[in-house]
């Protein structure tokens, strides 16, 4: 890269117009190699931003890049978080592409920079402090929801899939104990995920159900 740079300050132009002259600037065969994928990858790119609806060229994006499919070989909680987090932004093009009256890339961008603008203000007042559930770990707090108390979600899908039930469970016991004086469980019997609906009739957590069933039998017991 920074054989790259030299050659574009020296004959005036951009890093991104010296890209087509790696074998000019001195660029090694790998190193050449990733450039000029990287330079087709990018034009794909921004052909597609002038062809494609934008969640379609998100889903180029993440495909083209291959950043979906580190995640995906990683395997791990942290990874997969991240990979819910690309598909909910996917959802939320949808939406977009189809609420927006001219629908286009840079309007979505903005749209997305004013919720994050306004996500960062803080007023005077009480706060809402929004978390994981491994970050809410050593933390108390007056009153605590827990949302999304379904299966698939939490528990999530994955652990059903890899049994691995029981670390759910632990973790469901570490938010619940975080709560001081109240605590809300709550579940959808449908929502929108990842841009897709989901029917009416998903079950509530297993874990859920446990809770429910544990206070019929204190208050028969009472």
């Amino acid at each position: 890269m920074a054989r790259l740079q030299t050659y574009a300050d020296a004959h005036g132009i951009s890093l991104w117009e010296a890209f087509e002259f790696g074998e000019e600037a001195g660029v090694g065969a790998a190193p050449l190699k990733a450039v000029r994928e990287f330079r087709t990858l990018m034009q794909s790119l921004m052909s597609g931003a002038l062809e494609l609806d934008v969640p379609d060229l998100l889903e180029r994006v993440l495909e083209g890049s291959g950043y979906l499919t580190t995640l995906e070989a990683e395997r791990t909680i942290e990874s997969q978080g991240r990979i819910e987090n690309l598909q909910e932004l996917v959802g939320v093009a949808r939406e977009y592409q189809e609420q927006a009256d001219e629908p286009n890339l840079s309007s979505f961008l903005q749209e997305i920079s004013l919720y994050s603008d306004q996500d960062a203000m803080r007023g005077e007042g009480s706060l809402v402090t929004l978390m994981t559930l491994h970050n809410a770990k050593g933390l108390e707090f007056r009153a605590v929801f827990m949302i999304g108390m379904e299966e698939g979600i939490f528990p999530h899908s994955r652990s059903l899939e890899e049994n691995t039930l029981e670390e759910e469970r632990r973790l469901a016991y570490v938010g619940m104990t975080r709560a001081k004086e109240r605590l809300t469980l709550t579940h959808a019997s449908a929502r929108s995920l990842w841009g897709r609906r989901r029917g009416a009739g998903t079950p509530p957590a297993c874990v859920l159900v446990v809770v429910r069933l544990r206070r019929r039998r204190r208050n028969r017991a009472a």
